[in-house]
């Protein structure tokens, strides 16, 4: 079916979030599995802190974003917590996920641990038998070929013109953001772009790209006792430099926790489209095809299909006790979205949907409400089968 679309002239590459991290499963029991669909994923900022608040929970974590670049950055960051390298391994991470400029080793080891990621995705088969496979899952061959591309573009290597041609690009990215580099003489060692925030096709990196936003930063400026573990030695002057060595604290900390439960938790992968995805995994669960005759986005003619060896031997969850939609509302519009996952959502009282609203639009939290449904948020709440807590107990501003 073709329909009509709105060509996007000018896109932007979201590399990092712009909020701080959450717990995706805090409106759950103690205590039981959880299945959860991130739509528009992002970084790993929310599972990373999910899997270290809620160490006893077995986490199943669906992740779809329409950016393969998101997607290839943020299995490249989690195969290397698989491999633990130890300790001192966190501090390049931390440059290697968050520096716009890489020193010599942090360089080598993306291009090293992109050529081994791309040489163990020839095949969806291969990379189930790999080593990463138990944990870091696809839900179709399209998604590993798109990552593939980018761990590519990740090793590969530019002389003349085209270096010349990617460092314009890259620069032209850095423009109105924010490096976190506080140590002068560590800065000087980085002079290597970091392509990990740079795409293969054409969006620049978004203006307000600032990797200190993900993290809690109320703990650089508390008076914190030495047993807390984000308590930092730091007596620097600087609050910028407080409130890095707070976030690096906090991101070594998820890091060694999620290392420690890598048998509890698998993340799965799509590429694409969150409406079809959705409306995808719905026609899964009802009709059991592996397609529902949906695009994967809005500009490719090419048929989404769930065709991951999960999907296609009916392990891989089709029913969510958790999803959050981060700020899609923003892009696709509250009710489209809701009329999509809402049938996704498991029938029990402690599932939730989540969403977040970056674009202030209306006065008040109740007129948020009718704007994001389109009406009145009772009658349309009742006929999407949902129930707006904050709404109904009262507890809005």
């Amino acid at each position: 079916m073709l329909t009509p679309e709105t060509i996007n002239i000018l896109s932007y590459f979201y590399a990092l979030g712009n909020t701080p991290a959450v717990c995706l499963t805090q409106s759950l029991p103690p205590g039981s599995p959880a299945d959860i669909l991130l739509l528009g994923c992002g970084d790993v900022r929310n599972i990373l802190f999910t899997s270290h608040v809620d160490v006893h929970r077995q986490l199943d974590l669906t992740c779809c974003d329409f950016q393969k670049a998101v997607l290839a950055r943020n299995i490249l960051l989690l195969s290397l917590i698989i491999d633990d390298s130890g300790p001192q391994c966190t501090k390049i991470l931390w440059g290697l996920y968050y520096h716009f400029h890489l020193d010599d080793n942090c360089h080598e080891l993306l291009r090293s641990q992109s050529q081994k990621l791309h040489s163990l995705s020839d095949t969806m088969e291969a990379w189930h038998n790999s080593k990463y496979g138990p944990v870091l899952k696809f839900c179709d061959s399209a998604t590993l070929a798109d990552v593939r591309t980018m761990w590519h573009f990740y090793i590969t290597s530019r002389e003349g013109s085209e270096k010349s041609h990617f460092e314009a690009h890259f620069n032209d990215n850095l423009e109105e953001t924010r490096d976190i580099e506080v140590d002068l003489k560590s800065r000087a060692r980085a002079r290597r772009p970091n392509p990990m925030f740079v795409t293969d096709d054409g969006p620049l990196l978004h203006y307000g790209t600032d990797p200190l936003l993900g993290f809690h930063l109320a703990a650089a400026y508390a008076p914190l006792q030495a047993q807390s573990r984000l308590f930092t030695k730091s007596v620097s002057p600087k609050p910028q430099q407080r409130a890095v060595e707070t976030a690096q604290l906090e991101f070594s900390n998820w890091v060694d926790s999620f290392s420690k439960r890598l048998k509890s938790v698998t993340i799965r992968f799509f590429s694409g489209n969150a409406l079809a995805f959705s409306h995808s995994l719905l026609h899964r669960r009802v009709n059991g095809g592996s397609t529902g005759n949906w695009y994967r986005d809005r500009y490719r003619a090419e048929t989404l299909k769930l065709n991951g060896p999960e999907f296609t031997s009916g392990s891989a969850p089709l029913t969510f006790d958790i999803i959050d939609r981060s700020n899609l509302c923003d892009h696709v519009g509250g009710l489209n979205l809701l009329t999509a996952v809402s049938p996704l959502l498991r029938n029990c009282a402690s599932s939730a949907v989540y969403t977040e609203i970056l674009h202030k639009r209306s006065e008040s939290p109740q007129k948020a409400f009718d704007h994001i449904l389109c009406g009145h948020t009772p009658t349309v709440s009742l006929l999407l089968g949902l129930f707006p807590v904050d709404y109904w107990t009262n507890v809005l501003p």
